[in-house]
C-alpha cells in the first residue's frame, strides 16, 4: 500500500501470504485480487486497512497471468495458461469450463492417443492424451498475414501437415508450426482445401485464385518439400482420400471425381458419377482400397459399386457409384435437397466390405441448421439415424 503525499510516497507493507511471483492485480473500492504463478489469485477485502491477503481455495499448478473485477461486484476472473478462466468470489474460485475457441474446421488422429485440430484465426491446437487436453500450436513464420486454414493430416505421433488459403502449407512438429513453400507457389491467392498423408507421400488440393482451375501438388517427404502443381480447369478440388500405394481420388465441383495413379496426372472419364454435375462433392472417405463414400450438397451420398475392383498393379479401375438414401425425414429435415452434408468418417470399420456404424454431418437450409447422422451400412443395408 501507498499513500502519494505532495512530495512522496509512504508505503505500508501488506502480507500477502504468499511467496509466488504475482503478474497482475485488480482492485475496485477498498477490494484487491493479485494473480500469479503457480495458480497463485490472493484477496482481501479491505486494503487501506492493511488487512492481509488470503489465499483463494482453487489449486492448480497452472500459472496466472491477468485479472480483473466484475463491475459492481467484489467478484474477478482470471485467465492464464492452457486457455485457463477462474471467477473468483473472495476466497473462493470455481473454473469457467464453457469457455469457446473460434470456430473449428477440421480434426485428425494419427492414433488413439495423438492429433490436432484447426480453426479460424489459425487457431491450432496438439492433443497427445486422446483429446482430454490441448495444447497451442504457434506459427514460427508469418508473412502476408493470418492465413486461413482449411484442413490437417496428422502423420505421426506430434506431427502434422497443414494447408489453407494464400498458398499455406506448413508442417506442425509437437506445438510449432513452419510454413514451407508449395511447389510452382503462383499467385497468393490460391487456396488448399484438403490434404492427407499415407506415410511420407501427400497430397494437398485446392483451387487457383480465379475459382475455376483445380490444382493437387505433392510431397515425397512428409511435406516438407513439393512438386510442381498440377492444374486442371473447370474444376475446384474440395477433397482428397490417399490409397495405400500413394495413388489418390479427388472430388470437387460440378460433380467430378478424379482418380491419379501417379501423382502427376489425373483422369475424370470413368470414376465421375454421371447426372450428378449440379452437384458439389465435400468429403471422401474409403476405408479399404476399393469401399468407400462421397457426400455433396443436395443431400447426395454416393457409394463405391461391390463390383469395384484393382487391376494387377493394385490401382483403382473405373468403377460405378451407387446413390444412398438420405431422405429419413428425421429432426424435422424432411427434404433432403436442402441437406449439405461436409463430411463423413467411420471409427470403427467392420469387414466384409462395410463401414458398420459412421458419422456424417454438415447443415441444412431450413430448421434446425445443423445436421448431423449415425449411419449403419452393412452388406449393403444402409439405414441413417439421428446424432444427439
Amino acid at each position: 500500500k501507498g499513500t502519494i503525499g505532495a512530495n512522496s510516497i509512504t508505503s505500508s507493507a501488506l502480507i500477502t501470504n504468499t511467496a509466488e511471483h504475482l503478474n497482475d492485480l485488480a482492485i475496485t473500492g477498498n477490494t484487491v485480487y493479485a494473480c500469479g504463478l503457480n495458480g497463485t489469485v490472493i484477496y482481501t477485502p479491505d486494503y487501506t486497512s492493511l488487512i492481509d491477503f488470503v489465499l483463494t481455495n482453487q489449486a492448480t499448478t497452472k500459472h496466472f497471468y491477468g485479472i480483473i473485477i466484475k463491475p459492481g461486484t467484489n467478484q474477478a476472473y482470471t485467465v492464464g495458461e492452457n486457455a485457463r478462466l477462474h471467477w473468483c468470489f473472495t476466497t473462493n474460485r470455481t473454473v469457467i469450463k464453457n469457455l469457446f475457441t473460434f470456430a473449428m474446421k477440421d480434426v485428425h488422429f494419427a492414433d488413439a492417443m495423438n492429433g490436432y485440430a484447426i480453426g479460424d484465426n489459425y487457431n491450432v491446437r496438439h492433443s497427445a492424451d486422446a483429446g482430454v487436453t490441448w495444447s497451442v500450436v504457434l506459427p514460427q513464420n508469418f508473412t502476408g498475414g493470418v492465413p486461413a486454414l482449411n484442413a490437417i493430416h496428422t502423420t505421426q505421433d506430434n506431427t502434422a501437415v497443414t494447408v489453407g488459403n494464400n498458398n499455406y502449407i506448413a508442417t506442425i512438429a509437437n506445438n510449432t508450426a513452419a510454413k514451407v513453400t508449395a511447389g510452382n507457389p503462383g499467385p497468393a491467392a490460391r487456396a488448399f482445401t484438403d490434404v492427407m498423408f499415407n506415410g511420407n507421400t501427400g497430397y494437398a488440393v485446392g483451387r487457383t485464385d480465379a475459382g475455376t482451375t483445380g490444382i493437387f501438388t505433392r510431397s515425397i517427404n512428409g511435406g516438407f518439400t513439393w512438386s510442381a502443381e498440377t492444374q486442371t480447369p473447370g474444376t475446384q478440388w474440395n477433397t482428397v482420400h490417399v490409397f495405400r500405394n500413394n495413388s489418390f481420388l479427388a472430388a470437387g465441383t460440378n460433380g467430378t471425381v478424379g482418380y491419379s495413379a501417379n501423382g502427376v496426372t489425373i483422369a475424370t472419364a470413368g470414376y465421375t458419377p454421371t447426372g450428378f454435375a449440379s452437384v458439389t462433392f465435400n468429403d471422401i472417405y474409403f476405408h479399404d482400397d476399393v469401399n468407400g463414400y462421397l457426400t455433396g450438397n443436395n443431400g447426395v451420398v454416393l457409394k463405391s459399386d461391390q463390383n469395384t475392383s484393382l487391376d494387377n498393379n493394385g490401382l483403382l479401375n473405373p468403377l460405378t457409384w451407387r446413390r444412398m438414401r438420405t431422405d429419413d425425414n428425421l429432426n424435422t429435415q424432411t427434404d433432403s435437397t436442402l441437406m449439405n452434408i461436409r463430411t463423413i468418417s467411420a471409427p470403427f470399420p467392420s469387414s466384409g466390405g462395410s463401414i458398420g456404424y459412421a458419422f456424417m454431418g454438415g447443415d441444412y437450409n431450413g430448421t434446425p441448421v445443423n445436421y448431423a447422422r449415425i449411419i449403419r451400412d452393412e452388406a449393403l443395408r444402409w439405414s441413417v439415424y439421428h446424432w444427439y
